[in-house]
C-alpha cells in the first residue's frame, strides 16, 4: 500500500509560502500503534479526553516544543541589559517633562522600580540621570534608548516562535525597531496609568479593604488593555484582536499575583543570598523576578496560538502522534524555512523503529 499523503498549508497562508506535505506511512494491514496499557498511558488517554486538562499540556507541551526555557533564558538576559539603561532613559525624560512636579516624577519612578518588589529600593537610589548641553543629551538618550531595545527585540523573536512564523516571513529590521519604539511607548504609557493609579489611591487616603480591591482590579483592567496592545503589536496582523485576549488576560492575572505575593518571593530568593554574595545577591534575587516575568509572558503568549489552531489534545506518554502533534511538528519545520524557494516534506510512521530504519528525505524543488 503506498503512503498516504495528505497535504495542508501550516502557518501563515501568505503569498510564496510553501505547503507542507505531511506523508504517513501506514501498513497494509493497518497494525496502528496500540496506546500502552500501564498508568501513564491511562492517564494520558485520560487527558486527551478531557478538553480542560488536555488544553493546559496542549500549552504545556508546546512550551517544551518551542524551546520554552531557552525564550525564557533570552527574555530575562535581554531584559536585565536593557533595564537599567530604560530606568537612565525614564529619569532624564521625567526630570525635563515634568519639571517643577516633583512629586509627579516621584510617583512614576515609584511605578517602575515598584515592579520590582524589594528590590526597587535599591533600583531608584542607584539610577541617576544624564546631564549636559542638548546633543549630549539626545546622544546620551538614543545611546541608552538603542541598550533598552534589546528586551523588545527578543520579545518579538519569542512572538514569532510561538506563533511558528517562517523565518524567511519575520520583520525585517527598520520594521522590528519601530515595533520595539512603539512596546517601549505602550510600556512607558502603562507606568504612567500606573502611577495615576497609585496617586489616586493616595488621595483617597483610608479606603479600606474593599477600596484596596477595587484599586487591584482597576490596575488588573489597565494592565490587561496595555498588554493587548503590547500582543498585538508581536503578533502577526493575521491574527484577529479576539483571539489575543486569552493570552493578554493570562499575563495580566499572572503579573498581577506577581506583584502581589513578589515581595514574599523575592525576600525568600535574597535571604539567603545577600548573605552569602552580598551586592551580587541583589543581583541574583533581580535576575529571578525577571525570569518569573518573563516565564508568566512566554507561557501567556503560547496560549493564543494553541487556542487559535486549535492545537489540542496532545499526546504525552503513548507513541502514537494526534493530529495535533503532527500540526505542531509541521509547523515548527516550516518555520526554519528561509529561502522562498524551499519547501520541504515531512513524513510520519505508525513505528518508531520504522523511523528510524527510514531513509531520509532529501530536499527537492517545486516540480520535480
Amino acid at each position: 500500500m503506498p503512503p498516504k499523503v495528505s497535504e495542508r498549508t501550516v502557518g501563515w497562508p501568505r503569498s510564496g509560502y510553501a505547503t507542507v506535505m505531511s506523508t504517513t506511512v501506514v501498513k497494509p494491514w493497518g497494525d496502528a500503534p496500540q496506546p500502552p496499557t500501564n498508568a501513564l498511558g491511562r492517564a494520558d488517554e485520560w487527558q486527551r479526553r478531557h478538553s480542560p486538562v488536555a488544553f493546559v499540556v496542549a500549552v504545556w507541551k508546546k512550551f517544551g516544543d518551542d524551546e520554552g526555557g531557552k525564550l525564557v533564558g533570552q527574555l530575562t538576559y535581554r531584559g536585565f541589559l536593557s533595564l537599567f539603561p530604560l530606568l537612565l532613559v525614564t529619569v532624564t525624560v521625567l526630570g525635563y517633562v515634568l519639571q517643577g512636579r516633583p512629586d509627579l516624577q516621584h510617583d512614576i519612578l515609584d511605578s517602575a522600580v515598584a515592579q520590582f518588589p524589594v528590590i526597587g529600593d535599591q533600583l531608584r537610589q542607584n539610577v541617576g540621570s544624564l546631564h549636559g548641553n542638548v546633543w549630549a543629551l539626545v546622544i546620551g538618550i538614543a545611546t541608552a534608548l538603542w541598550g533598552g531595545l534589546g528586551v523588545t527585540q527578543t520579545a518579538q523573536d519569542v512572538s514569532a516562535s510561538v506563533w511558528n512564523v517562517p523565518r524567511r516571513q519575520r520583520a525585517r529590521f527598520v520594521s522590528r525597531l519601530l515595533r520595539g519604539l512603539l512596546l517601549l511607548g505602550i510600556l512607558a504609557l502603562a507606568v504612567v496609568s500606573t502611577a495615576l493609579l497609585t496617586s489616586l489611591a493616595t488621595a483617597l487616603g483610608g479606603i479600606g479593604l474593599a477600596g484596596r480591591v477595587g484599586l487591584v482590579l482597576a490596575a488588573l483592567v489597565v494592565n490587561l488593555g496595555w498588554l493587548m496592545l503590547a500582543f498585538r503589536t508581536l503578533t502577526p496582523k493575521e491574527v484577529p484582536w479576539r483571539q489575543l485576549l486569552p493570552g493578554a488576560a493570562i499575563a495580566a492575572v499572572g503579573f498581577q499575583v506577581l506583584l502581589v505575593a513578589g515581595t514574599t518571593i523575592v525576600q525568600h530568593q535574597l535571604s539567603g543570598a545577600t548573605s552569602s554574595y552580598g551586592f551580587f545577591g541583589i543581583v541574583l534575587g533581580l535576575l529571578a523576578w525577571i525570569a518569573l516575568l518573563a516565564t508568566v509572558f512566554v507561557y501567556a503568549a503560547e496560549v493564543n496560538p494553541v487556542r487559535a489552531q486549535r492545537l489540542w489534545p496532545r499526546s504525552i506518554f503513548t507513541p502514537g502522534l494526534t493530529e495535533q502533534d503532527r500540526t505542531v511538528l509541521d509547523a515548527q519545520v516550516q518555520s526554519e524555512l528561509r529561502a522562498p524557494q524551499q519547501s520541504v516534506t515531512i513524513g510520519y510512521h505508525d513505528h518508531p523503529d520504522e523511523a528510524a530504519e527510514a531513509p531520509s528525505t532529501g530536499s527537492h524543488r517545486p516540480g520535480d
